[in-house]
């Protein structure tokens, strides 16, 4: 784990930023859960889409961003992105998506549907932590607009 990295998982405020992880490997959700918790973010895991769409409307506050496995049972990540970006309150949380899929050509209609990125599986957990501190921040700066 590279530790400089958990100063700036969150802003100014000392305000933890909330994440939710949804992946239907435990292995995954595991790993995801313990690296993020350690750079200092809140984190919520979910083995599943539909799990998610479930308890979406309930979740406050709405979460600073969404870590969305593509290839899951019963609903895959890119079947619940368009069902994921219409929560109400949720147009605007930063969604990265999770994969073991290496074809980059193969992502073009899910950033279409909203996606802003992906984060390759088996997961390298500094190329995973810089990526999510740089759409949080981004995500910052376009609120402060």
């Amino acid at each position: 784990m590279n530790n400089h990295l958990s100063a700036d998982a969150n802003n100014s405020t000392n305000v933890k930023k909330s994440i939710i992880v949804v992946d239907d490997s435990e292995m995954v959700l595991a790993q995801c859960e313990e690296t993020l918790t350690e750079a200092g973010y809140n984190v919520r895991t979910l083995n599943s889409a539909l799990n998610l769409l479930r308890v979406a409307e309930s979740i406050n506050p709405v979460p600073d961003m969404i870590l969305l496995d593509i290839e899951m049972e019963e609903m895959s990540g890119a079947e619940a992105l368009p069902e994921i970006c219409a929560v109400p309150g949720w147009e605007n949380v930063p969604i990265l998506l999770l994969t073991a899929w290496s074809a980059d050509f193969l992502f073009a209609h899910l950033f279409e549907k909203g996606a802003l990125d992906v984060i390759h599986k088996p997961i390298i957990e500094p190329v995973m932590l810089a990526r999510i501190k740089n759409y949080l921040e981004l995500a910052r700066m376009n609120t402060k607009e």
